[in-house]
Protein backbone atom coordinates (compact mmCIF):
# COMPACT_ATOMS: atom_id res chain seq x y z
CA UNK A 1 0.00 0.00 0.00
CA UNK A 2 1.14 3.57 -0.62
CA UNK A 3 0.25 6.47 1.29
CA UNK A 4 -0.82 10.15 0.62
CA UNK A 5 3.17 11.33 0.51
CA UNK A 6 3.93 8.14 -1.84
CA UNK A 7 5.74 6.25 0.78
CA UNK A 8 5.36 2.54 0.83
CA UNK A 9 3.74 0.82 3.80
CA UNK A 10 4.33 -2.14 5.64
CA UNK A 11 2.01 -4.50 7.87
CA UNK A 12 2.88 -6.21 10.76
CA UNK A 13 2.97 -9.47 9.27
CA UNK A 14 5.46 -7.96 6.53
CA UNK A 15 7.42 -6.44 9.17
CA UNK A 16 7.61 -9.84 11.14
CA UNK A 17 8.46 -12.13 8.09
CA UNK A 18 11.65 -9.55 7.47
CA UNK A 19 12.87 -10.13 10.97
CA UNK A 20 11.72 -13.56 11.94
CA UNK A 21 9.81 -12.19 14.52
CA UNK A 22 5.99 -12.72 15.53
CA UNK A 23 3.50 -10.31 13.76
CA UNK A 24 1.55 -9.94 17.54
CA UNK A 25 5.14 -9.25 18.98
CA UNK A 26 5.68 -6.63 15.90
CA UNK A 27 2.19 -4.95 17.00
CA UNK A 28 3.18 -4.73 20.91
CA UNK A 29 6.75 -3.37 19.70
CA UNK A 30 4.63 -0.16 17.44
CA UNK A 31 2.40 0.07 20.65
CA UNK A 32 5.06 0.72 22.98
CA UNK A 33 6.84 2.87 20.47
CA UNK A 34 3.90 4.93 19.17
CA UNK A 35 1.27 4.72 21.20
CA UNK A 36 -1.80 3.00 21.62
CA UNK A 37 -3.36 4.27 18.12
CA UNK A 38 -4.71 1.57 16.16
CA UNK A 39 -1.87 2.24 13.60
CA UNK A 40 -1.40 -1.38 11.63
CA UNK A 41 0.79 0.10 8.60
CA UNK A 42 4.14 1.26 8.95
CA UNK A 43 6.78 3.27 6.41
CA UNK A 44 10.39 2.19 6.30
CA UNK A 45 11.28 4.61 8.86
CA UNK A 46 9.04 3.78 11.42
CA UNK A 47 9.93 0.02 10.44
CA UNK A 48 13.86 0.72 10.81
CA UNK A 49 12.62 2.23 14.45
CA UNK A 50 10.81 -1.04 15.61
CA UNK A 51 13.76 -2.84 14.38
CA UNK A 52 15.93 -0.80 16.38
CA UNK A 53 13.80 -1.17 19.39
CA UNK A 54 13.88 -5.08 19.04
CA UNK A 55 17.53 -4.86 18.62
CA UNK A 56 17.77 -2.84 22.02
CA UNK A 57 15.86 -5.09 23.98
CA UNK A 58 18.58 -8.21 23.35
CA UNK A 59 19.83 -10.02 26.74
CA UNK A 60 23.01 -8.31 25.85
CA UNK A 61 21.81 -5.21 25.56
CA UNK A 62 19.71 -5.04 28.71
CA UNK A 63 22.67 -6.27 30.55
CA UNK A 64 24.95 -3.55 29.58
CA UNK A 65 21.69 -1.08 29.91
CA UNK A 66 21.23 -2.90 33.70
CA UNK A 67 24.94 -2.37 34.69
CA UNK A 68 25.67 1.64 33.30
CA UNK A 69 22.45 1.70 35.94
CA UNK A 70 24.41 0.34 38.73
CA UNK A 71 27.43 2.36 37.95
CA UNK A 72 25.74 5.05 37.93
CA UNK A 73 24.01 4.71 41.52
CA UNK A 74 27.41 3.26 42.69
CA UNK A 75 26.01 -0.10 43.17
CA UNK A 76 28.70 -2.38 43.81
CA UNK A 77 28.79 -6.27 43.42
CA UNK A 78 28.50 -6.68 47.20
CA UNK A 79 25.59 -4.74 47.01
CA UNK A 80 24.16 -6.94 45.11
CA UNK A 81 25.04 -10.01 46.58
CA UNK A 82 23.46 -8.68 49.69
CA UNK A 83 20.28 -7.50 47.51
CA UNK A 84 20.06 -11.01 45.84
CA UNK A 85 20.58 -12.65 49.49
CA UNK A 86 17.94 -10.51 51.10
CA UNK A 87 15.31 -11.32 48.48
CA UNK A 88 15.75 -15.16 48.57
CA UNK A 89 15.22 -14.99 52.42
CA UNK A 90 12.02 -13.40 51.46
CA UNK A 91 11.20 -15.76 48.98
CA UNK A 92 12.10 -18.97 51.34
CA UNK A 93 14.40 -19.97 48.92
Amino acid sequence: MINAKGEFLYSCAEIGYALGINPNTIRAGAKRLFGNSYKMQFTVQEAQRIKAYFDSVSPEQEELRIKLLFDALGVTEKDINALTKTYEQKLGI
